[in-house]
C-alpha cells in the first residue's frame, strides 16, 4: 500500500507542478513542528535530534502540506540509517538568496559513487538501503522541490555524516498571489 501511495503521489507531482498551493512561511516554526513531530520516534531509537534554526529568517512561499511531506521524508531517511547514540540536526539557514533547509545525520553515510543516482525514480543503494524502501522517497522529494522552484542536494562522507540541504529562494511579493496576505512569525 506504501509503495502505491508513493507511485500515485510521484505521478502527480510529475504531471501538477504548476497546482501547489503557496503561502507565505517563517523557516522556523515548520522546523519546529517538524522536529516535535519526529521526537517520539528519534527518542525510541536513541537518536539524539536537535534543532538549528534562526527565529529571524525571511519568509519562503511553500505550500505547506507538500513541504513538509519532503522534509518529513528527509527526517525519516536519516531515522532509517542513523544508529542508536547518534544524531539529527534540522537546521535551516540563509544562504546567496535562498533558505537551505538541511537534515545532517550521524548515520552509516552513502557511498561516493551512488550520491548521484538518490534522487532517481526506485534507486536504492547496493548494500546500503533499508528492507521495505521502495527507491521512491527521494523521487518524491526532488519533485516537490523543484515544483516550488527549489533544489535538493546530498553531501555524504561514509562512516561519519550525510546532509540532504533543500535550497528555496526567500520570498519576493511578487512570488505569491495578490489576494495571499502574510503569516505572523511563529
Amino acid at each position: 500500500l506504501v509503495m502505491i501511495n508513493n507511485l500515485l503521489d510521484l505521478a502527480r507531482l510529475e504531471h501538477e507542478t504548476g497546482h501547489l498551493h503557496l503561502e507565505p512561511l517563517y523557516p522556523a516554526p515548520l522546523m519546529r513542528s517538524i522536529a516535535e513531530l519526529s521526537r517520539p520516534r528519534a527518542s525510541e531509537q536513541g537518536v539524539e535530534l536537535s534543532l538549528d534554526v534562526p527565529a529571524d529568517l525571511p519568509q519562503v512561499a511553500i505550500d505547506v502540506d507538500q513541504f513538509q511531506h519532503a522534509l518529513q521524508n528527509l527526517v525519516d531517511n536519516a531515522l532509517i540509517y542513523t544508529p542508536q547514540g547518534g544524531r539529527i540536526t534540522l537546521s535551516a539557514n540563509p544562504t546567496n538568496g535562498k533558505i537551505a533547509f538541511s537534515v545532517t545525520d550521524t548515520g552509516r553515510g552513502i557511498p561516493p559513487e551512488y550520491v548521484h543516482s538518490l534522487f532517481e525514480k526506485y534507486f536504492r543503494v547496493p548494500g546500503n538501503s533499508a528492507p521495505g524502501g521502495s527507491g521512491l522517497g527521494l523521487a518524491i522529494v526532488r519533485e516537490i522541490v523543484t515544483a516550488h522552484g527549489g533544489t535538493v542536494e546530498c553531501e555524504s562522507e561514509p562512516g561519519k555524516q550525510t546532509v540532504f540541504r533543500i535550497l528555496l529562494p526567500i520570498m519576493k511579493e511578487s512570488t505569491l498571489p495578490a489576494n495571499v496576505m502574510k503569516v505572523a512569525r511563529g
